[in-house]
Order: structure tokens, then sequence, then C-alpha cells
């Protein structure tokens, strides 16, 4: 029974459906097409659309992929979010005293955006490819659904890792937010490539998600070799596993300061 109520699989699967019944009362089908999706397909074809402007194909293409690739990993960094929302809930104090990591439940409570992030993407490649005549390569087709899949991956660790410090300032959980939204969008080749960067930047890029993933994905859609791409993709899995691994630091950190100064109680 104990091993059972401390197993962080089980426990992970338990917060997930916790955290899709959750976002089913906050979304219907209709309110997630007419707002998420719509909001998510404007705000990258503006972006699509400068490039329409500056009359050069391989801009519009260029800021296309990126920004598509984007959307996913901006609807996870709501589990950034998310980790404020569930200390509002009270249900720190009572994650802290049961036998397990505080990292398992919060995970699975926040897993959903990344489910969402995932197909928003999907869609948003689907829309915005049909929509501005965007080559889809035969191996593109299979490899693009992945490479989605691992870089919301990725990005999710990074949130764990930032939510865990904003679920302390949870005043500021929507400018951390955005503003992770922001810092991806910058420096990791998805409106400028990272080289516009100066170096001390590109090296910061480097450890970012999205940065690597993004990379495979260009070099699918430019028919680059696969050990490129391959490549790039096992840097993504291994930045996304380095913010995973801090993330369980941060959330340990979080459950012993507020047992020790009293503040896991303060829901306010």
């Amino acid at each position: 029974m104990s091993t059972q109520a401390s197993d962080p699989i089980r426990i992970f699967g338990q917060g997930l459906v916790v955290g899709w019944s959750d976002f089913k009362l906050f979304w219907t089908w209709q309110s997630w097409i007419l707002s998420w999706l719509l909001r998510t397909l404007c705000q990258a074809m503006i972006w699509v659309l400068l490039g329409r402007m500056l009359g050069s194909e391989q801009a519009t293409n260029y800021l296309l992929v990126g920004n598509a690739v984007l959307a996913g990993p901006s609807s996870v960094c709501w589990a950034i979010a998310a980790a404020a929302w569930d200390r509002w809930d009270g249900t720190y104090p009572l994650l802290v005293i049961a036998p397990s990591q505080l990292l398992p439940a919060i995970a699975g409570r926040s897993f959903v955006w990344v489910i969402n992030g995932i197909v928003t993407s999907w869609v948003v490649f689907l829309v915005l490819g049909l929509g501005f005549d965007l080559h889809f390569p035969p191996r593109t087709l299979v490899l693009l659904p992945l490479l989605t899949i691992l870089t919301c991956g990725s990005t999710f660790g990074y949130s764990l890792f930032v939510g865990s410090f904003v679920a302390r300032v949870r005043r500021l959980r929507i400018l951390f937010n955005f503003g992770s939204t922001n810092v991806l969008m910058a420096l990791s080749g998805v409106s400028v490539p990272i080289t516009f960067w100066p170096r001390s930047v590109q090296a910061i890029a480097q450890m970012l998600p999205v940065t690597h993933g993004l990379y495979a994905v260009r070099k699918s859609f430019a028919g680059g070799a696969i050990a490129d791409i391959v490549q790039a993709a096992l840097r993504e899995l291994g930045v996304g596993i380095g913010w995973l691994l801090l993330a369980i630091l941060a959330s340990r950190l979080l459950a012993n300061v507020g047992r020790r100064d009293g503040s896991i109680d303060d829901a306010s």
C-alpha cells in the first residue's frame, strides 16, 4: 500500500486525470477552437504576413515554421502559471504531507498543457502550411509530429522548473509565463537566426528548450542529413532532461522551505 501511494508514475497519472478534468471545465471544443486556437493562429499569421510583406518566400517559410513550432511550447509555458493556481487552490499542504515527492503530482496536473501544445502546433502547421503553400517533404510528414512532441516535452521540464519558483511569488505568474514564451521566441531561432545574437547570447540559447528541436524541424524541411536531425533531436532531449532534473531539485526546495517557514499553508 505504501509503495503504491508513493509510486511517481501512478501519482502522475492521477494528477493527469485531475488536470484533464479541470481543462474540460474551463474549455469546451467550441471555445477552444474560437478562442485558444484562433488566437494562436492569428498570432503566428502576423509573423508570416510580415515575411510576405518583405517579398521573400524564404523569410515567409522561415517565420511560418518557427512560429508554428513555437505554438506548442507557448502552450506548455502555461504550466508555469498552473503551479500558482495549484498553490491558490490550497493543494500544496496535502501534497507535501503525502508519502511521495511534490513534483509527480504537479507535473501530472499540468501535463494537459503539453497535450494542448502538441495538438495546437500540429493544427497551426496544417492550417498555415496549406494557406501559404508550404511544401511538406515526405520525410518531414513523419518527423514533424515526433519533433513537435519532443520540443513540447523539453519545454515542459523548463516550465516545471520556473513554476517551482513562481509558486512562491504567485502574483508574477503571468509575467513569467509570457516572459518565458517571449524569451524562447527571441533567442531560439523562431523569428531570427541564433547567429544574429552575440556569442554570449548564443550560448544561452543552446541551453533553452525549442532551440535544437526547431533546428531539427528546419533541417527536415530543407532535406538535411538524417544524422544532423537526429543529433539535434538528441540535444533537445538532453536539454529537456537537464531542465527536468533542475525542476526536481527546485520542487524539493519549495517543499522544504515551505515546511520550514510555514509558507506551504499560505494559499492567499
